[in-house]
């Protein structure tokens, strides 16, 4: 039979898998968590697995039911559809919130005569009120003629089922647009997503989804935006352009902005594998070298190897960090990034380091050596007891910059608990390379908007 399962916040596992909660028992005693209760699961495996199909997971596990991607849902007042037809632009569901505006529709045409009963809403936060409105035209930019609508309040957050006071008959060819209206949270959308959890997937997995132009529009101000996959006509890399506003009155307050659209996905442009020293600077007990699995005073000891090869970079590669430690840093040599967008750093790391309350270890980034932003630092004890890959956004300070410092720093420590320290290895940095025209087909980048049609407030 299998044991009640639990995965401590220490872990650096993901989810990968899907199953149902069919019960629970709030005195259920499950072996490493900090209390009671579990759930009963079921799982898809059939009767082999578990005990006949079933299993049990502690309350206090790390994901379950609390995974922004792999939580839980449910499901309440559920039956079988009573109508034949559902239309949707819609791939996946609710992978992402849009929180510019509060009002969307999306477009559709009847695929024969039939009556629109119902429409389907996610609310994305909980007590949203909402409007539901269907229109018969969209034209020149205005919704015309509404044929019904709905306004109510959901209390939970979620996916729901409003139902239409007035029906709608639709003929075979119709089209009909349906608009969502809420006054709080914002809307769920679709969108092409990174997910590392998916079961079976042996690297992170892209998800993509398509917008079709005329399909679903936003309005974040006082007109409709469409939304398409128009950018996918674009050459992969970094289109840039400037868009110049005047005050065609006087000229005062005339000023410009520069606006970067970057298509693709980023490519490593600087590696170090760490198989030969490159020299970076070191304080105190930072070395390259090979960790020696020593360590661990509290949380896991250092490896006794890189995630490739044998060397690293650590703070002292020969057991725990010391107590009453300073900021000690590493500090790379100066990377080109002139004419890259959208620059994100990975690398390994292997780090032990209790909560900072009482330790700290930190990555910054800078363009001058001089002048250091914070990307990442720890916000609860870390303790590695294997590597684990890092993804840091650093394109607010790393963008076209001629210079790129990156920089490691263990402390500063209190007088209590020590752990391993860091260990990083393979340091890449990425970037979408910026191609050789703009965006606008009509020379506005050079300053001619004599083609632009204008019309006064």
């Amino acid at each position: 039979m299998r044991p009640p399962s639990y995965q401590p916040t220490t872990s650096t596992l993901d989810p990968n898998h899907a199953i149902a909660i069919v019960g629970w028992d709030d005195d259920k005693a499950v072996a490493g968590a900090p209390g009671s209760g579990a759930w009963l699961c079921k799982n898809s495996w059939g009767e082999t697995f578990g005990f006949g199909g079933y299993f049990w997971i502690s309350y206090w596990d790390k994901h379950a039911g609390k995974h922004p991607e792999m939580g839980a849902i449910a499901f309440r007042d559920v039956g079988p559809p009573d109508w034949d037809t559902t239309y949707s632009h819609d791939y996946h569901g609710w992978r992402d919130t849009y929180t510019d505006a509060g009002r969307a529709f999306s477009a559709f045409t009847a695929h024969g005569d039939e009556v629109l009963e119902a429409v389907g809403i996610i609310t994305t936060e909980d007590e949203t009120s909402f409007t539901v409105r269907v229109w018969d035209r969209f034209e020149a930019g205005v919704l015309l003629d509404e044929l019904s609508s709905y306004s109510g309040d959901f209390s939970h957050t979620g996916l729901h089922t409003v139902d239409l006071p007035i029906p709608v008959s639709l003929a075979e060819g119709d089209d009909f647009f349906v608009e969502l209206e809420v006054f709080s949270g914002g809307l769920a959308y679709d969108r092409t997503s990174d997910v590392p959890v998916l079961l079976g997937a042996s690297t992170r997995a892209l998800v993509e989804s398509v917008a079709a132009p005329g399909e679903s529009y936003v309005r974040p101000g006082s007109e409709w935006v469409e939304i398409n996959s128009a950018a996918d006509a674009l050459e992969a890399g970094a289109h840039i352009s400037h868009i110049l506003f005047t005050n065609a009155t006087s000229h005062l307050g005339d000023t410009s902005r520069m606006i970067v659209v970057a298509v693709g996905d980023p490519e490593i442009r600087h590696s170090e594998t760490l198989d030969a020293d490159p020299g970076w600077a070191t304080e105190g007990q930072w070395s390259w070298g090979q960790p020696t699995g020593q360590g661990g005073d509290h949380g896991s000891p250092d490896p006794t190897a890189g995630f490739t090869g044998a060397a690293v970079y650590g703070y002292n590669l020969g057991g725990d960090y010391a107590n009453n430690l300073p900021e000690t840093h590493l500090t790379s040599t100066a990377f080109d990034c002139r004419g890259l967008y959208g620059i994100h750093l990975n690398f390994q790391r292997w780090l032990g380091v209790e909560q900072p309350i009482y330790d700290h270890a930190s990555v910054r980034v800078s363009s001058d050596g001089m002048n250091w932003t914070t990307v990442w630092e720890n916000d609860v004890e870390v303790a590695d007891s294997t590597w684990v890959p890092v993804d840091l956004d650093i394109s607010s300070v790393a963008d076209n910059a001629e210079t790129l410092y990156l920089r490691w720093t263990m402390g500063a420590t209190d007088s209590g608990w020590t752990y391993c320290g860091w260990n990083i290895d393979d340091i890449e940095v990425l970037g979408v390379p910026e191609v050789d025209r703009g965006l606008f087909s009509d020379g506005f980048e050079n300053g001619d908007t004599s083609g632009w049609p204008v019309t006064m407030p």
